[in-house]
């Protein structure tokens, strides 16, 4: 997994990409599994989670949706009640509807 938020993808403050009115709808995800930050690389968990949302600290996604989106964890994989099913942060606005596992309360707030 790639990120802007790894030390060595450091952002241009004048050529920051802006990410805005993004609609995923209708997806279904088979054999998903969590992936945990270690270090600058990512790392498989069996303590799985549906996704990742993250936007950048100095331009924060705007209207995103999501709408009738399905994950479904891999055999073996179980959800960790002590982890959010959706990673998120830096997500200014959006909305949600029929999405499995349900996103938490506060994703939508730029944080």
């Amino acid at each position: 997994m790639w990120s802007y938020a790894d030390a060595r993808n450091k952002t241009n403050a004048t050529a920051t990409p802006r990410f805005a009115n993004i609609t995923l709808r209708d997806i279904v995800v088979e054999n998903a599994t969590g992936q945990v930050k270690q270090g600058a690389g990512w790392e498989q968990t069996t303590a799985g989670w549906a996704g990742a949302l993250v936007g950048l600290p100095e331009s924060p996604i705007t209207g995103l949706l999501l709408d009738n989106v399905t994950v479904r964890l891999s055999p073996g994989v179980k959800q960790d009640p002590e982890v959010s099913a959706w990673q998120c942060s830096d997500i200014a606005s959006g909305s949600a509807s029929n999405v499995a596992p349900p996103i938490q309360k506060g994703c939508f707030v730029a944080n």
